[in-house]
């Protein structure tokens, strides 16, 4: 598939003569080719596997770009990207609801040939839940993820995380929900943006959220 995006007439148009921004309206459209391809198949009647493995190919992504000899800053079609991959999942469902799940993703992501900042190249998921049928019901994520490259130059540490989920039944239209994000407080940091001092932000250690649902 293929698809564009034009620019934005605030990006067509911008100026700013206090920060020598000039307009260009010459900016052409983001342009995106996908290639993918799907592999879907029961091992038994529990075990539903897929494969996916694509390829990515954006060209003429727009940034801001100054230029070194009259310091005038302007948005042009830079960017060229590339990402290829692929994905893998393998879901079991018992007949009584019980469900879990494996998957795993591989892709590289790179700029003009260069690996993309904030792009772990590795992902992989595992969780098991009982049936949401149940007065009580749980369910457990495992997730890893590679390091991802910093405007720095720099690569962050792999993570592994978990997280936790338990309800109940409190009527029969009122459910309660308490989900544990990052239940072993392990702590990671990803890489920050270009207009931050910091190479990397910290994020949540374990963070705890309760919810009442009422309702069908």
């Amino acid at each position: 598939g293929s698809a564009f995006r034009l620019p934005t007439v605030f990006v067509l148009g911008f100026e700013d003569a206090a920060q020598n921004f000039i307009p260009n309206p010459e900016l052409q459209p983001e342009r995106i080719r996908q290639i993918e391809l799907v592999w879907e198949g029961r091992i038994t009647p529990e075990v539903l596997v897929r494969v996916s493995p694509y390829r990515l190919q954006m060209t003429g992504l727009i940034q801001t770009q100054t230029d070194a000899v009259d310091g005038q800053t302007q948005y042009l079609n830079l960017t060229d990207v590339t990402s290829q991959g692929v994905e893998m999942q393998a879901d079991y469902r018992r007949g009584d609801g019980l469900w879990s799940y494996l998957s795993y993703s591989r892709q590289s992501a790179t700029d003009h040939g260069v690996r993309m900042v904030n792009s772990p190249a590795n992902l992989a998921k595992a969780g098991f839940s009982t049936p949401t049928s149940r007065p009580f019901q749980g369910a457990v994520e495992l997730i890893y993820e590679s390091g991802r490259k910093t405007f720095a130059g720099n690569v962050t540490p792999g993570v592994f995380l978990t997280n936790l989920t338990l309800s109940t039944a409190l009527r029969s239209r009122m459910r309660l929900s308490v989900a544990v994000k990052n239940l072993l407080n392990r702590p990671y940091s990803t890489p920050a943006g270009p207009a931050i001092i910091q190479d990397t932000l910290q994020q949540n250690g374990r963070t705890i959220l309760i919810r009442l649902h009422v309702g069908g």
